[in-house]
This record gives C-alpha cells, sequence and structure tokens, in this order.
C-alpha cells in the first residue's frame, strides 16, 4: 500500500497545475479567489529530500532545510508555524507580527480597503496571518518594494516557482518545481504571436 501511495504522488506533481501538488495526507482548500494548500490531517507521514526546497524559519527560532522538514518537526510540536522564509537570525528571533487570525476574514475575497495598501501587500498580510494557524499551510505572495507583485512567486512546503502577471495571476506554463523560472521584464498570460486583427 505505501508504494502505491509513493506512484500516487510521484504521478500527481508531475501532472499537477501550478500550485496543487498532493502531498500525503495534505487537501485543496479554495480560499479567496485562490486555490491553497490546506494541511487538515496528520502531515506525519511526508519524506522529505534533503537537496529539495529552500530553507524556513519555524516559530521556535530554529532553521529548518525545507518547508517539509518545519512540517514533519510539527508532529512532535503542534504549534510550531512558518515565522517567515529564510534561515533564522541567529541573534534576534522574533515571532511574526501579523495579528491573531480572525474569523472576519475567512471566505472573503482579498479586497484593498486602505487605497494606500496595494493587493499584493493585502493579500500576503492576509496570508501571513492565516498562516499563523497550525494546521494551515498557506502560499505566501512575495511583493516588491513599490507594493507589485514580484515577478516570481514560490510556494516554501510544494518547492514550486513560477511567473505571475502584474496583477499577480500566474502565467500558463511558467511552473517549475525546485528551480527558478525565466521570466520576461513584462509578463503576460498570452502565447507569442503574430497579433490578430
Amino acid at each position: 500500500m505505501l508504494l502505491s501511495g509513493v506512484l500516487v504522488l510521484t504521478f500527481s506533481c508531475f501532472l499537477a497545475p501550478l500550485l496543487l501538488c498532493y502531498l500525503p495526507e495534505v487537501s485543496a482548500q479554495k480560499s479567496g479567489s485562490r486555490w491553497l494548500i490546506g494541511d487538515r490531517d496528520s502531515h506525519c507521514g511526508i519524506s522529505c529530500s534533503r537537496t529539495l526546497g529552500k530553507s524556513v524559519c519555524g516559530s521556535d527560532g530554529r532553521s529548518y532545510e525545507t518547508g517539509c522538514e518545519l512540517q514533519k518537526a510539527r508532529c512532535r510540536d503542534k504549534t510550531l508555524t512558518l515565522a517567515h522564509r529564510g534561515r533564522c537570525r541567529a541573534k534576534s528571533f522574533q515571532h511574526p507580527v501579523a495579528p491573531a487570525p480572525t474569523s472576519s476574514l475567512e471566505g472573503r475575497d482579498v479586497e484593498s480597503k486602505d487605497a494606500s495598501q496595494s493587493k499584493c501587500r493585502l493579500e500576503r498580510n492576509v496570508a501571513l496571518e492565516l498562516s499563523r494557524r497550525p494546521q494551515e499551510a498557506i502560499f505566501i505572495p512575495e511583493c516588491n518594494e513599490d507594493g507589485t507583485y514580484a515577478q516570481v512567486q514560490c510556494h516554501t512546503l510544494t518547492g514550486y516557482c513560477w511567473c505571475v502577471t502584474n496583477d499577480g495571476k500566474p502565467v500558463s506554463g511558467s511552473s517549475v518545481h525546485n528551480r527558478t523560472p525565466v521570466c520576461s521584464e513584462s509578463v503576460t498570460d498570452k502565447p507569442p504571436g503574430p497579433p490578430t486583427t
């Protein structure tokens, strides 16, 4: 039975569109207008490859080689969450500054009520807030300093990265696993070719 689970995992990851790579006992959930990967059940059956993914910092102040390693550590400590991407800062670790999640955010599309906050930053803040919940493994968008979406987005848990348009929508066919995609300067979701008249 374990062998069939491994085969399903491999098959699903190669055929999955963009973000939806089904890991053992991990299910997809729709939140707002984006599909997110939510860890609804036990994640203790995941086996991690040491060569895949990027380092992350846990809420316990420890650096984990990958998001997968952090998920495995949650088997021992259910309160453990993702503090930030990248290695933890050795001397001055701080917990994320996002306030505790509230039910008022659930089921709502992300809309900017504050004109000074960009869609990317608002979406990022909501995702950071939701990711504080121990059972959630949320995609958190990367924003440029001016508040626009970074051209390359990555999901720490799955190891997938992809190009996005200026409004944050994934570009078809740009998703790569454990690599950084090459995105053009002005990314669109339209295939190249002669203009239609």
